[in-house]
């Protein structure tokens, strides 16, 4: 199965990037993961840790939290 090429997908200034982030608090972060091997899981740890608040988005419903942190279905949840 090939694999995407996500290196060139977007090709935003790091100072855009760092912009967005100073001016939030909370982030929706839809495909939150809580398989500890996948990147998502990484990227919603490292936000957390640094004091965003979180709003993990996944549609499974068996996965009520991660890291403590209720999940939610879909955006409009």
């Amino acid at each position: 199965m090939p694999e995407a090429d996500i290196d060139h997908l977007y090709d935003y200034d790091p100072s855009y990037i760092a912009g967005i982030l100073k001016s939030v608090k909370t982030i929706a972060m839809v495909g939150a993961s809580a398989d500890k091997t996948k990147f998502s899981y990484g990227v919603l740890r490292q936000l957390s840790e640094i004091g965003y608040d979180i709003l993990p988005i996944n549609p499974n419903p068996n996965l009520s939290e991660i890291r403590g942190l209720k999940v939610y279905r879909s955006l409009e949840e």
